[in-house]
């Protein structure tokens, strides 16, 4: 800032704009492809660790494109985790879209993925949608799963959009998640999660600006099926650069202190002491 003759908070407000701005904006398309082609549908698959909310943001998307007119397959592959099937196969009732599942458990994931997808090209559908199984990115058995299951897809057509999921409270892990799936199957978009929580943004700029591409972001959980939105880097890093606490703000009171061990110990003796003199009084 020295170099830059920055003097006012507005001024560097600005600057650090337009650098978080460079670090993410790129010129590629962010626009999910989910458009049939070459006689088939686009097929999408959700990757990403335990808990960020695929399954969810499977659901949220299908919703989505429902309400855009497109036809929607969806495809249980998280044979892993118990009732990942029946929340996919729930989301799919709602929305009015066909679930492709195993009636078994533990199945090979890679199976029902390439069942899904045959089913999608015979019914001629526009999108479909593969729910993987959350996995750490640091155990390598599970990873080379996920390769595996993208290779036997693409035996039938080939893959358009790998959203990778990442909770946005996660800080700079989702930085390490974002370069290891993106080696494994080739991350072609972002999708933000949880942002509803106080604890967000932290790796935007990171994750955004080594993997380009679809940032969307559903917003308040499963309780807001319809809440999935594209991103917009003008005007989430607009807000990330123009926070400030409410201590530092001009105009606004600061937020009254906690008393002290020695302020809440007076303040005890005090009420003790004017029980006691209303008790002798009487």
């Amino acid at each position: 800032m020295k170099v830059e003759g920055t003097r006012t908070p507005d001024e560097v407000r600005q600057v650090l704009r337009a650098e978080l701005l460079a670090q993410v904006e790129t010129p590629a398309s962010r626009v999910v492809r989910t458009q049939r082609h070459e006689g088939h549908p686009a097929i999408v698959m959700m990757v990403g660790v335990n808990g960020t909310g695929k399954t969810t943001t499977c659901g949220k998307l299908a919703r989505s494109l429902v309400g855009d007119g497109e036809t929607v397959l969806l495809g249980a592959a998280d044979t892993f985790r118990a009732a990942a099937a029946g929340q996919l196969q729930t989301w799919g009732d709602r929305v009015g879209a066909e679930t492709v599942r195993s009636d078994k458990e533990g199945a090979d994931p890679a199976s029902v993925a390439f069942e899904a997808v045959s089913k999608g090209i015979e019914a001629e559908v526009d999108v479909v949608l593969i729910d993987t199984a959350g996995r750490l990115h640091t155990k390598t058995g599970l990873m080379d799963e996920l390769g595996k299951v993208k290779r036997v897809i693409e035996k039938q057509a080939s893959v358009d959009e790998v959203l990778l999921v990442l909770d946005a409270t996660t800080g700079q892990n989702g930085l390490r998640q974002a370069r290891v799936f993106a080696e494994v199957v080739d991350v072609s978009g972002i999708v933000l999660t949880k942002l509803d929580g106080q604890g967000r943004h932290r790796h935007r700029g990171p994750a955004g600006a080594r993997r380009p591409g679809q940032a969307s972001r559903p917003r308040r959980g499963a309780r807001r099926p319809g809440a999935v939105r594209p991103g917009d880097l003008h005007r989430r890093d607009h807000r990330l650069a123009a926070r400030r606490s409410r201590a530092t703000a001009p105009g606004l009171p600061r937020r009254p202190r906690p008393p002290g061990n020695r302020e809440a110990k007076h303040r005890r003796n005090s009420a003790a002491a004017c029980f006691t003199s209303l008790t002798h009084s009487d």
